[in-house]
């Protein structure tokens, strides 16, 4: 009854063209407007996001309050239990929650999916500190450089910076040689 009165309009939807309806309601775990997700109107909602306080960042799964009295409460409705950071732990954790409380075993692929990319997101790309002096490493899928130029290379003498200094061209009038 709940889900039928709030299908049509509330304020947390977000409409637009050619896109499927979205939620931004706490405890909707992918933000899609539906009743599978939605985190008004199941007895059992799971959202899975993340907090920021100053320099720490901390995995969030939110839940319905197990009491029923809090159900009128806006405030106390949802619950919150914060996830470990570990990824052996976090998926551990997760899983006791809600395949092994029986909570939403339904949805414990989408949550394991998510906190894997909550948990991508976490790492920093790492600084590389690059020597002047040591040549450049190579990047994985380059070519080596070729000692001899290309096939096309004697058909067209300026497609190779190579061929163009071995025969004296350029703009110093052959002063640069092999």
């Amino acid at each position: 009854l709940l889900w039928e009165c709030v299908k049509k309009n509330n304020s947390f939807m977000r409409k637009s063209k050619n896109m499927p309806t979205m939620s931004a309601e706490a405890g909707n775990l992918i933000g899609v407007h539906s009743a599978k997700f939605s985190g008004l109107a199941n007895s059992k909602a799971v959202g899975l996001s993340t907090q920021t306080t100053g320099p720490k960042q901390t995995i969030i799964l939110t839940l319905k309050n197990p009491r029923s009295s809090r159900a009128f409460r806006p405030k106390a409705r949802l619950m919150t239990v914060g996830i470990k950071k570990n990824a052996k732990k976090g998926t551990a954790q997760l899983e006791k929650k809600l395949a092994e409380g029986f909570y939403r075993p339904d949805l414990l692929p989408l949550v394991k999916a998510k906190y894997a990319k909550i948990h991508m997101s976490f790492k920093k790309k790492k600084a590389t500190a690059h020597s002047r002096r040591a040549p450049a490493a190579k990047e994985p899928g380059m070519q080596p450089a070729r000692d001899t130029c290309l096939s096309d290379c004697a058909t067209s003498p300026w497609a190779c910076a190579r061929h163009l200094r071995s025969t004296g061209g350029g703009s110093n009038g052959g002063a640069m040689r092999e």
